[in-house]
């Protein structure tokens, strides 16, 4: 087998180089400027081509590199929910997120039950503090064992959704622990809004549910408009959106920050 393959490039631009050596040679000698000058374009016209030609693959790997290196940093998965306009994105700046949705009811039931053993004192204290008083402080027990985060979402958007459980969802004129505008198959009533049986019941389908999104990398209210929008906010008013997040940072927070 030949080192070099008949269609090696640089063989053949070797091969033709010598050619025109000859053919220079031979023009020299007979002094046939006319032919001299029709070879030293054909030369020239051969170089510029080989160099467009290298350029132009260069230009194709840099394209493609570049590419690459953007699909590492804006993988199939990230984004957001369409809902903002480019002259509102400065109001969110958490917007930028893995978007995830809502837990299906079988992922819910294969999960454990997100307690702990024992609550968290000095959560439970701050969320004793908070819930004095309204519907929901027979669940602070409950609540004060979930991890913090999960806590703190429990607690803003159960203020912003129902008012701590005054405003919630009936069945049979009982009570169904629905204080987040939580939706499944949980035995439902009109508008989907699943009817629990007991507080035990509302802070563990609702905490899983909030858990998935916290595994996920969700950590402010900004990021969890999922959970008032569902797949998108697109369709929804940019105001409402704003109020949202305002109203349920303000005992999230709350949470999140005392005694820590």
């Amino acid at each position: 087998m030949n080192s070099i393959s008949s269609e090696d490039p640089l063989s053949k631009l070797n091969q033709l180089i010598r050619s025109l050596k000859r053919k220079l040679k031979l023009l020299l000698n007979k002094h046939n400027k006319k032919k001299l000058i029709f070879f030293a374009l054909l030369i020239f016209l051969f170089f510029l081509t080989i160099n467009t030609t290298t350029i132009g693959s260069k230009n194709n790997n840099t394209i493609t590199s570049e590419s690459k290196s953007k699909a590492k940093i804006f993988p199939k998965e990230v984004i957001i929910n369409s809902y903002l306009n480019r002259k509102e994105l400065y109001k969110y700046p958490d917007e930028h997120m893995e978007k995830i949705c809502f837990a299906n009811e079988e992922d819910l039931e294969k999960k454990d039950v997100a307690f702990a053993e024992e609550p968290n004192q000095k959560l439970k204290e701050t969320l004793e503090e908070i819930l004095k008083n309204t519907p929901m402080e027979q669940m602070v027990e409950l609540i004060a064992k979930q991890d913090r985060i999960v806590a703190a979402f429990i607690v803003g958007i159960a203020m912003k959704e129902s008012k701590f459980g005054v405003y919630s969802p009936k069945k049979n004129g009982r009570d169904c622990y629905n204080y987040w505008g939580y939706k499944g198959k949980e035995n439902p009533v009109r508008g989907g809004y699943s009817c629990f049986s007991s507080p035990q019941e509302a802070i563990e389908k609702v905490s899983i549910r909030i858990k998935r999104f916290t595994d996920k990398g969700v950590s402010s209210p900004s990021q969890m408009l999922a959970w008032k929008c569902g797949s998108s906010c697109k369709n929804h008013d940019s105001k409402g959106i704003t109020k949202w997040i305002a109203d349920v940072s303000i005992h999230f927070n709350k949470v999140i920050k005392a005694n820590t």
